[in-house]
């Protein structure tokens, strides 16, 4: 018993003794960041939700502009009635679905059935400074503006932001009235 335990004690010390230099790239953890969805809903004055499936005014001959293409509305991921993935639990490379209806219950169900478009996932590892156009079907647009800078692995932080038409929004659930 004497033997077993002076072997763990030494393993213990070993263990104690072993470390990773932090500028040692092997021993740095690389941080996972989250993809970027922007989410954009649109309402008339009154503040009634203007998307809706069923109603092709604001669905059908909407496009986006986005790093240089342009990508009409998808409704597959809709039409299929598969709900997305939820959270991921390991570390995954964002896919990007492009410009779409979404229906918001997806990510919680006290939305009820509310409709937006949805452009991501951007991946949110990336510094970006861009511009996205949304060019509605009446041949009128808005603006969305999205900067990602001064990634710090260390601590988990970057400087990241939008603007729709100039005005700097709170988040990337960006809400167009029409």
């Amino acid at each position: 018993m004497k033997k077993f335990f002076y072997l763990l004690v030494a393993a213990v010390a070993m263990i104690g003794f072993t470390a990773c230099d932090d500028q040692d790239p092997v021993c740095k953890a690389d941080l996972d960041w989250a993809p970027v969805n922007i989410y954009i809903q649109v309402t008339d004055s009154a503040g009634n939700k203007l998307i809706n499936p069923s109603d092709s005014t604001i669905v059908d001959g909407t496009t986006v502009t986005y790093k240089g293409q342009t990508l009409n509305v998808s409704r597959a991921r809709y039409n299929s009635n598969v709900t997305p993935a939820g959270i991921k639990t390991r570390a995954y490379e964002p896919v990007f679905y492009g410009f779409e209806l979404f229906n918001l219950k997806w990510l919680n169900s006290d939305y009820g059935n509310t409709y937006a478009f949805h452009l991501g996932e951007i991946d949110g590892s990336k510094d970006m400074d861009e511009d996205i156009v949304i060019n509605w079907a009446n041949g009128t647009s808005n603006t969305i503006h999205y900067h990602c800078s001064n990634h710090d692995n260390t601590i988990g932080t970057c400087d990241r932001w939008f603007s729709l038409d100039g005005v700097e929004q709170s988040s990337n659930f960006i809400t167009i009235v029409r």
